[in-house]
């Protein structure tokens, strides 16, 4: 555990900016973990939906239309050890989209990103059915852990993100 102010963080997001005010690109996809870590910062609460409306003006300040993803669903477990403990039932896998999902902390999300001159895209639909979010969906695995996608999952999803992204610079 680091004992002092970690600054790196404010370091490379600084440099980060200033390389997308000198490149001027014409959409910035911003994606983020929504993990409720002991920072005192937890996802959807009134300091991290503000950061996140400074963070999309800022980047709107370089001339680039700003695309905030939603987040994934969590299923709350790591996908892949569940799996190897129900190897004749993925479905014991699955979660309920009401638990995945935060619709609640996902509307505030797409408000923070709105006022500061983004669009939010919420995913849900790429993962869930009208009542579960699945482990596995057709014949791929769509969890690597808890929170991140297998790339087999994410290759199968780069036609919906380049839509998304489409969207975002023609309606922009």
């Amino acid at each position: 555990l680091v004992q002092r102010t970690y600054t790196e963080c404010e370091q490379w997001r600084g440099r980060v900016i200033a390389r997308l005010q000198s490149e001027r690109p014409q959409l910035v996809v911003l994606s983020m973990l929504r993990a409720d870590f002991p920072t005192g910062f937890p996802p959807y609460a009134r300091a991290w939906l503000d950061s996140l409306t400074g963070l999309v003006r800022q980047l709107r300040d370089t001339g680039a239309e700003v695309l905030v993803l939603g987040p994934i669903p969590n299923l709350h477990s790591n996908v892949p050890e569940c799996l190897s403990v129900h190897l004749d039932d993925a479905t014991a896998c699955s979660s309920p989209r009401g638990t995945a999902v935060n619709e609640t902390g996902m509307a505030s999300e797409r408000a923070a990103a709105e006022a500061g001159g983004g669009r939010y895209a919420d995913l849900t639909e790429l993962f869930c059915t009208a009542d579960r979010c699945p482990a596995i969906v057709g014949n791929a695995l769509v969890y690597h852990n808890q929170y991140h996608l297998t790339p087999y999952y994410a290759q199968l999803l780069a036609p919906a993100m380049g839509a998304l992204a489409d969207r975002a610079l023609f309606t922009g």
